[in-house]
């Protein structure tokens, strides 16, 4: 998944509309002081678009209650817009769009199931990998053992080396059953074949 645009109004630190053109650079530092919204608008912004959560709980801004992040991105050569609003005591409203068609579902989480399937990764996976704010740098080290596991297993894509570990062993199932049946069936042969000549 690249980045193509971000947008922002009332979310976290930003309560005027806040954008970022990511086409328009390679890489880039945003710095400032604590409490400024870097990770806000970095890690949270994006985490939030993607996923509906992010590292606090109340995302809007004190001073609206209404806020949305509008994420578009490429993933896989096609190109996705993520737009994630919130009204205060309220929920959220998810829609998903490519550049041919909207994929938005009438339930907010018949959406993000679409969207966790197009995405083809979760929010942990995102955070252990590749966006830790400088207070969680141990994120991926303070998960429990099976929750390490389970993040090298999504990001190794062993789930499916695993399913064809186990088809490959139901076809050896089947396979095996099948050449038993036809050790039975040359036996049986045989043994009309014996009855057949003993009766000429």
């Amino acid at each position: 998944m690249t980045p193509t645009h971000l947008t922002v109004e009332g979310f976290l630190r930003f309560f005027e509309k806040t954008e970022i053109d990511f086409t328009t650079f390679t890489a880039a530092t945003i710095t400032g002081a604590n409490g400024n919204g870097k990770s806000s608008l970095c890690i949270d912004a994006i985490l939030f678009a993607l996923f509906g959560r992010a590292r606090v709980r109340d995302c809007l801004n004190i001073l609206t209650n209404e806020g949305f992040v509008e994420l578009a991105f490429v993933h896989k050569g096609q190109n996705y817009t993520v737009h994630r609003s919130l009204l205060r005591d309220k929920g959220q409203k998810l829609t998903v769009k490519t550049d041919e068609e909207d994929l938005t579902e009438r339930l907010l989480s018949k959406t993000q199931e679409k969207l966790n399937n197009i995405l083809g990764f979760s929010d942990v996976l995102l955070r252990a990998t590749c966006m830790s704010s400088q207070d969680q740098a141990n994120f991926f080290s303070d998960l429990s053992g099976p929750e390490r596991a389970n993040i090298l297993m999504e990001l190794l894509d062993l789930e499916v080396w695993e399913k064809k570990k186990e088809l490959a062993q139901e076809w050896c199932l089947i396979h095996k059953g099948a050449e038993e049946q036809r050790t039975v069936l040359q036996k049986e042969l045989l043994a009309l074949e014996i009855i057949i000549q003993a009766n000429r």
